[in-house]
């Protein structure tokens, strides 16, 4: 993606446009040429930003812009005097979302997909519902690096809130609850961990704190209601 857009500068550089065309030449065949593959990025946030911002960076001479001007006033809006610049990260977002509203709950080979995904995700994490309304900062390295987990990065950044159907994993026994929704209490991360308290009756976890310094074991009760 961040190719393109340095081609069609360099392009840009050896040509004979005035500066209304390359402003015409950037908006039309250049920003969404770049766009196209945002839904399938598997970039974090920072990521994202620090690259296409680089390339602002290289283009804005020829767009008539001294490239020094800070980051903000890039992607500000021009109703604010910014110069309107796409906040790619947040495209990202909205296109991620747009895809997940097509494909989330259709039988198709892509809502298969996603439903597969996001399960394995729920499962690993081991929290008890949507696990995209949590807490990001908090839970993010129980997550294995997948798309859903750069959604959820997204989401916790920009505020956003989003609702999924049909998200809730039934409990193997009665009056179970989530595992790691109770031992959050007491520590942060939790490696290897089982989804419930009644897989966990006859098997102790590593418990670590602040990303795996001061480890310890926890050991877990045997429960005994609902038997």
């Amino acid at each position: 993606m961040i190719r393109k857009g340095q081609e069609w500068t360099k392009r840009i550089r050896s040509s004979t446009l005035d500066t209304q065309e390359i402003w015409q030449s950037f908006s039309t065949p250049a920003l969404p040429s770049v766009k196209y593959g945002l839904v399938t990025l598997m970039s974090y946030r920072q990521d994202i930003d620090d690259h296409f911002h680089t390339w602002y960076y290289q283009c804005l001479p020829s767009l008539g812009i001294n490239r020094n001007i800070s980051k903000v006033w890039r992607t500000l809006p021009t109703e604010f005097q910014g110069l309107g610049l796409p906040n790619m990260s947040l495209e990202k977002l909205a296109s991620s979302l747009t895809f997940l509203r097509h494909h989330w709950n259709n039988n198709t080979a892509v809502g298969k997909a996603l439903r597969g995904t996001y399960e394995l995700c729920q499962l690993e994490i081991g929290l008890e519902g949507n696990f995209l309304e949590k807490d990001y900062n908090r839970y993010d390295v129980l997550a294995s690096h997948t798309w859903f987990k750069v959604l959820w990065e997204l989401l916790d950044h920009y505020k956003v809130k989003l609702t999924l159907m049909n998200t809730t994993i039934a409990p193997p026994r009665e009056r179970d609850y989530p595992l790691m929704e109770q031992s959050s209490r007491h520590c942060h991360i939790i490696t290897g961990q089982p989804l419930t308290e009644s897989d966990a009756s006859t098997k102790s976890t590593s418990c670590h704190k602040s990303r795996g310094v001061m480890a310890r074991q926890l050991t877990l009760p045997i429960p005994t209601h609902g038997l």
